[in-house]
């Protein structure tokens, strides 16, 4: 229960008290002068209501004459009072303004984390989408000519090679029925569907996959014959992986 609301309640508690006991008192007298019961009832209720009144009167009158006391002889003080209850109320104001903000900065910070994985998903799947163009694309093309065990490790560097991750114990894929020229044009169209580094990574690549072919080529011719001849053998260039899907 508020305080201030408690402390109403027993000053007006006390006024109907002191009332009532001076209402006994003039009922008392009233049944000494010789009235009857029911007009010694009348005068009892009257004077508690009379009681009542008085002190309400009083109160109002008491606390202007108060307050207006104190305006005249403290102005200062009363204006310092006034200015203290409206910063206090402009600073709950505040308050409440920057608890709300901080709550709108929460949510937006939810939501952006949100989007940033919303963002994320769609990014990794365009990856694994493209990398999966790439593995098709490979198995389509040799298929024909290595063994079973060869394609599925060739998959598997064509994947590291996505990833930008380094090749490491690399078995040599032997191959039947395609020449370097067609091992060109399979490199470069690899290089350009993920383009993840210059084309000296690819032909590098080349190099350690295709070991046996290009036992006796340097990375650097490798390199400067990834174009030659570009619609010329088993293995044309493909300027675009993802159409030449669609179109097959």
């Amino acid at each position: 229960m508020n305080t201030k609301y408690f402390e109403h309640i027993v000053v007006y508690l006390s006024v109907l008290v002191v009332c009532v006991i001076i209402a006994l008192f003039a009922r008392v007298v009233a049944l000494r002068l010789g009235v009857d019961e029911f007009t010694a009832q009348i005068v009892f209720w009257s004077v508690v209501a009379i009681g009542i009144i008085i002190y309400s009167i009083l109160s109002i009158l008491v606390e202007g004459l108060f307050t207006a006391l104190v305006k005249f002889f403290f102005p200062k003080k009363q204006e310092d009072k006034t200015n203290d209850k409206a910063s206090d109320a402009e600073a709950g104001q505040v308050v409440d303004g920057v608890g709300g903000s901080s709550s709108e900065q929460q949510q937006q910070s939810m939501d952006f984390d949100s989007i940033r994985q919303q963002q994320q998903k769609l990014m990794d799947q365009k990856v694994q989408d493209k990398r999966a163009i790439a593995i098709k694309y490979t198995q389509q093309q040799f298929a024909p000519y290595v063994s079973d065990k060869d394609l599925l490790k060739l998959c598997e560097y064509i994947e590291l090679y996505s990833a930008k991750l380094p090749l490491s114990h690399v078995e040599p894929i032997n191959i039947k029925g395609l020449v370097a020229l067609d091992l060109f044009h399979f490199g470069w169209s690899i290089w350009n569907h993920f383009r993840v580094g210059k084309q000296d990574e690819i032909s590098q690549f080349l190099k350690q996959v295709f070991a046996t072919t290009f036992k006796d080529v340097e990375v650097g011719s490798i390199k400067s014959h990834l174009r030659d001849d570009e619609k010329k053998g088993t293995i044309p260039i493909v300027q675009s992986l993802s159409d030449h899907q669609i179109t097959e």
